[in-house]
């Protein structure tokens, strides 16, 4: 009976669970993003990430193809822009009973890269790579919420060619172009079947996607700029199997049953809109932005074998030739994030940069996660650059802080996140 109460659990629920957490929650964290209150990088650029992550309305973002590529209109000579975010993520837990965990100190360090060619005046094209959607949070191996997660990993790979087009001298110009989106996800986590008895699990898939991006830009006069950028949803598909180890010679071998899974991820629209002024020594922008979480209302988790007859929740005339489905519920919200970024040269070859940020979590209260505890972030930011000859670096550094009290079930206790970002990038052309 023990057995039997154990296989239906862990058939319906935990195998299920486990998967659906390692392919749902793992495409979409990031309690260690510095970013859209969500899962979304924006830290594409030294430049950007400095200006608390402003680059919609900066003509002179270097990374013009992810922030607004309709931009590449206002360069007259080859650019290309290459460099990385080194993400330095920390989650700090306190129990009610007063007991703590933290992260495995990590170090992540996503590329980007953008090329852009001017054909005449009016016309340029580009592409960007640039990682959109990305997570590490790994904790020790012994630590209280192992059977939530140990370890989670979600990598989105995003190749996306431009097209621009400048309307002659109304200062108008648009952009469409493509996403070609990869993506990869891994979960590890534990179930504790006795004091003595723990089986660990890991789950992993990959999938491909399509997207779309379009962009506007405006400028009325040489000082003033007026910029939207859109960045269309899209699906990911992923296929992928569970692995367990620890259930070899235990009665519990055929409940942890290594099997492929799969489910569709749908990730959100994005659209920024914002504005800027410049002049010979000073840049100031502001912007918006707004991402649709609520597409991801709930998960579907298809798996290849069927349910065990008997389980709990089996219907034995449908799931023992269909595989049964595990649903887990999100019901994110849509949320905006608000960006104001400065910068000042020093001199024509120096200069330095501020910015500030306040990005609001799409994430309710019933279904934050030790996975997911995000919540508003505030974010601050500073750095620099330096031009020579046609080269170029920057430096940009980002701090965001955010906390949350979990109280729904779920691990509950407070989760404190502190996220250090260095973004460092090198050009040429500008």
């Amino acid at each position: 009976m023990k057995i039997t109460l154990f296989q239906s659990s862990l058939r319906s629920q935990t195998i299920r669970t486990l998967c659906v957490a390692g392919l749902a929650l793992g495409t979409m964290a990031l309690s260690t993003s510095a970013f859209a209150a969500g899962f979304a990088v924006t830290t594409h650029s030294g430049t950007a990430t400095a200006l608390g992550g402003v680059g919609t309305a900066n003509t002179e973002e270097p990374n013009s193809s992810y922030f607004n590529p309709a931009a590449m209109t206002e360069k007259d000579a080859l650019n290309i822009y290459i460099g990385t975010s080194v993400i330095m993520p920390k989650i700090s837990y306190e129990a009610p009973n007063g007991d703590t965990a933290e992260s495995v100190d990590a170090i992540l360090p996503p590329p980007n890269f953008h090329l852009a060619i001017p054909f005449s005046e009016n016309l340029a094209a580009g592409i960007g790579v640039t990682f959109p959607y990305g997570l590490t949070v790994e904790y020790e191996d012994d630590w209280v919420g192992r059977e939530q997660i140990r370890r989670q990993r979600l990598q989105t790979i995003d190749v996306n060619p431009n097209i621009a087009y400048k309307f002659g001298e109304t200062g108008l110009s648009l952009a469409v172009g493509g996403q070609l989106v990869f993506g990869t996800v891994e979960l590890e986590n534990t179930s504790i079947l006795r004091d003595d008895k723990e089986v660990n699990a890991h789950i992993g898939g990959t999938a491909v996607a399509f997207g779309a991006t379009a962009a506007v830009l405006y400028k009325p006069t040489d000082e003033l700029s007026f910029a939207v950028n859109y960045r269309s949803a899209f699906n990911l598909s992923f296929e992928g199997n569970a692995h367990f180890e620890g259930e070899e010679g235990t009665p519990f071998e055929n409940t942890f049953v290594d099997q492929d899974v799969s489910t569709d991820i749908n990730l959100p629209h994005a659209i920024t809109a914002g504005a800027g002024y410049r002049n010979d020594k000073i840049f100031v922008g502001f912007e918006v932005g707004f991402t649709t979480w609520s597409a991801n209302e709930r998960i579907d988790l298809q798996f290849t074998r069927p349910c065990t007859v008997g389980a709990t929740g089996c219907d034995p005339e449908e799931d023992e030739t269909n595989p049964p489905t595990s649903t887990i519920d999100f019901d994110w919200f849509d949320a905006p994030v608000f960006r104001l970024g400065a910068e000042y040269k020093i001199t024509e070859a120096w200069p330095v940069r501020v910015g500030v940020a306040y990005d609001m979590t799409p994430i309710p209260d019933a279904t934050a996660s030790p996975s997911l505890p995000g919540n508003d972030r505030s974010v601050i930011t500073a750095g620099t650059g330096y031009t020579w000859n046609s080269f170029r670096a920057d430096l940009g550094y980002m701090l965001v802080l955010t906390d949350r009290e979990l109280t729904n079930g779920k691990l509950d206790g407070d989760y404190n996140t502190t996220v250090h970002l260095l973004g460092i990038n090198l050009g040429y052309g500008f």
